[in-house]
């Protein structure tokens, strides 16, 4: 019996506490994470709160949330641990379910960054999407992975805690609505000719004195304008961009009334000239590192070989637009690279070829 009070005691105790939940950036303090909620540029950020039932070091956690794509695409910009060193990844299947599988996790807590008391609310991580304005998306719990956090407590007790973690809908944060009217141009695009880009859209004929502007990018960050002229109650609007070379495109028009209220419209994109693609891969064939451009930026990468094995799936930073990858242990052969952009998925073909084999 005594032996079994000593295996007793080292057994992890089990909690279930009450205290998993989002909440936007602007309504806690969060000196560890930098906010990149924008208005302008339709971010939106969300802090992971956790209110704790013991006293302890957070040594790790883990826990996963569907969210919805938008347009058939992913949201998520950034996802990264405010309290541990990150093990976070976000996984895309808007072509098959709809939804980006958002895993946030942190593992190798200190007491010096991870000290957290019972009963005080502590923030665990942080999310941002870029969302268009009254454009919500839900997020749930992924059952499979759940909630699962460990502290160590007094005596190097160790405490895992299964939060409850109830469902969260991601919109646009009070102050951004107070920027906007309560509605939306819907803007589309389309290659005129070779070197003409038309622009159109509905009026928003009820609003009488106002002034559209139309804005043009070549990366679909850095927007400068182009135009802009007054409403003069007109149902249908055009605009013609002539002055662009051959290359790729990106489009919005923001109506601005005399109280200096805003409707902006979603982003379009369009490719002049010869249908140039906005990804590059070099060098290909290539037998160390690959390197991969996009205009458009990048949300994740994954690598397959020849059999569809997924050899390497990496999550990026927000706005990536140029990253390097070591194929340095990779085997000569044929591999396919998928890139989860802001505007869509693209599957480009590369080669690694080893000096022994040239």
């Amino acid at each position: 019996m005594k032996y079994l009070i000593i295996i007793l005691s080292i057994l992890p105790l089990i909690t279930f506490s009450q205290g998993l939940t989002w909440v936007p950036y602007d309504d806690v303090n969060n000196p560890t994470c930098a906010n990149l909620s924008s208005c302008e540029e339709n971010i939106v950020c969300f802090n992971l709160l956790y209110t704790p039932e013991k006293t302890g070091i957070i040594t790790s956690y883990t826990t996963g949330y569907f969210a919805d794509c938008l347009d058939g695409v992913s949201r998520v910009v950034y996802n990264q641990s405010c309290l541990l060193p990150d093990n976070s990844e976000s996984r895309v299947y808007c072509e098959s379910e709809n939804k980006v599988l958002i895993n946030c996790s942190g593992h190798s807590g200190s007491s010096q960054l991870s000290a957290v008391e019972a009963g005080v609310p502590t923030i665990l991580h942080q999310v941002c999407f870029q969302v268009p304005p009254h454009a919500p998306i839900k997020m749930s719990l992924d059952e499979t992975t759940g909630a699962t956090i460990s502290i160590s407590g007094s005596g190097n007790r160790s405490t895992t805690d299964f939060p409850k973690c109830e469902e969260y809908i991601v919109k646009w944060i009070k102050d951004c609505l107070d920027e906007q009217i309560d509605e939306v141009i819907d803007l589309d695009v389309a290659k005129y000719d070779e070197y003409l880009t038309r622009i159109y859209w509905d009026g928003v004929g009820e609003f009488a004195e106002g002034v559209y502007k139309i804005y043009r990018s070549t990366n679909s960050i850095d927007f400068e304008e182009i135009g802009a002229f007054e409403n003069e109650g007109q149902v249908e609007l055009m605009y013609f961009d002539k002055q662009v070379e051959q290359g790729i495109y990106f489009y919005k028009v923001e109506y601005v009334d005399q109280k200096s209220r805003r409707i902006k419209s979603n982003m379009v994109r369009v490719a002049l000239g010869n249908e140039l693609d906005d990804i590059r891969l070099y060098p290909n064939p290539t037998s160390d590192f690959l390197y991969v451009n996009s205009i458009t930026p990048l949300q994740v990468i994954s690598i397959l070989d020849m059999k569809g094995n997924v050899v390497t799936r990496q999550s990026l930073p927000a706005m990536s637009s140029e990253i390097q990858i070591d194929v340095r242990t990779y085997q000569t052969g044929l591999y396919t690279i998928r890139l989860n952009c802001t505007d869509g998925i693209r599957a480009l073909k590369f080669v690694v070829l080893k000096s022994d084999a040239r």
